[in-house]
């Protein structure tokens, strides 16, 4: 049994149905305040598929979900930097202490493998000319890329005093189906479906690594196949590759048939990390995972999903939650 934290969430429920068509039975536990059922109505009642609603907070329901599960997949956290500037603490509370609650239920029940699943923003902005590798150093910019780093060290604790077999893997920006509206490619996406404009931070020269969904998928796969041989190890999924956030979104404006009126140059946020590009030879040497998917023909299948799904995304845009922090976010830039 595969016990998937934050399963309803964008890279959970992709994960999920990859896992559920590969004879895996999953247990996904959400509370719901990100994830959504929306993004698993396709597989609710397909057999094999266990669904609990809570927070990873709980320790008693996390104590009663651990029934039965060798693996634990601890995706559950508040992702978004920019919501992370608004509610530093509520960050800090789930995304490190919910990590320490999962990690002590899987001490507890003796887990074969903990993957922890970790972001680039722990690194801040790239220091080197190469891309970077596991040895940068850890320099968070945000109180959520902060409170990944505390989880991530806190999960390396455990492996190194408890001797839990944890494994870190740092995934850079992830992008694809299902994901929640208010992120930079889904928001420019609908944004210009919508015939709105798009906030752009400052220049927009800010350079990312760009990870197409099904390729960070297919890098926890790996995970599960090699990762018992490398507990204790941090693994960055990463393409070797980054651009700049003007290019993703003039790539975007083509494939909707907008133009450059589009653009609203807004603030920068504080804290912006301006530079990732990540260095995935760790990972390729260890899990032989590699990215198979180019930004060109990954943008191109994300736009045509969002074109095909607008019932899906017209639903979380019209959510309170959504709503509300667009309004109290952009209109103060």
């Amino acid at each position: 049994m595969i016990l998937i934290t934050g399963g309803a969430g964008f890279f959970g429920s992709n994960l999920v149905k990859t896992l559920l068509r590969e004879g895996y039975e999953v247990r996904v536990i959400d509370d719901l305040s990100y994830g959504s059922l929306l993004n698993l109505q396709d597989v609710r009642h397909k057999s094999g598929f266990h669904f609990i609603r809570g927070s990873i907070l709980n320790r008693e329901m996390v104590k009663k979900s651990m029934d039965g599960v060798n693996i634990v997949i601890n995706m559950a956290a508040l992702t978004h930097v920019d919501r992370s500037i608004l509610s530093s603490l509520q960050f800090a509370r789930v995304d490190f202490e919910g990590t320490g609650v999962m990690l002590e239920a899987s001490l507890k029940s003796n887990v074969h493998l903990f993957i922890q699943v970790s972001t680039s923003e722990v690194y801040g902005t790239r220091i080197t000319k190469k891309p970077m590798d596991e040895s940068h150093p850890l320099i968070p910019h945000s109180p959520y890329a902060a409170s990944k780093c505390g989880a991530d060290r806190l999960a390396k604790s455990y492996h190194i005093t408890y001797g839990l077999p944890v494994i870190i893997l740092r995934f850079f920006n992830l992008y694809g189906p299902f994901q929640y509206p208010e992120k930079f490619i889904p928001l420019s996406i609908t944004n210009l479906l919508l015939g709105e404009k798009v906030p752009l931070y400052g220049d927009g020269k800010q350079k990312r690594d760009w990870v197409y969904v099904d390729d960070g998928v297919k890098a926890i796969l790996k995970a599960l196949k090699y990762g018992e041989k490398y507990t204790g190890e941090e693994i960055n999924i990463a393409t070797g590759k980054s651009y700049e956030n003007i290019f993703i979104l003039n790539r975007i404006l083509e494939l909707t048939g907008r133009d450059q009126s589009f653009i609203k140059h807004v603030k920068d946020r504080p804290g912006h990390v301006t530079d990732l590009k990540g260095s995935y030879k760790k990972a390729y040497k260890t899990l032989k995972w590699e990215p198979s998917v180019d930004i060109e023909e990954g943008l191109r299948r994300t736009v045509e999903w969002y074109i095909e799904n607008k019932n899906w995304w017209r639903r979380r845009r019209n959510e309170t939650k959504f709503r509300k922090f667009y309004k109290e976010w952009y209109g103060r830039l």
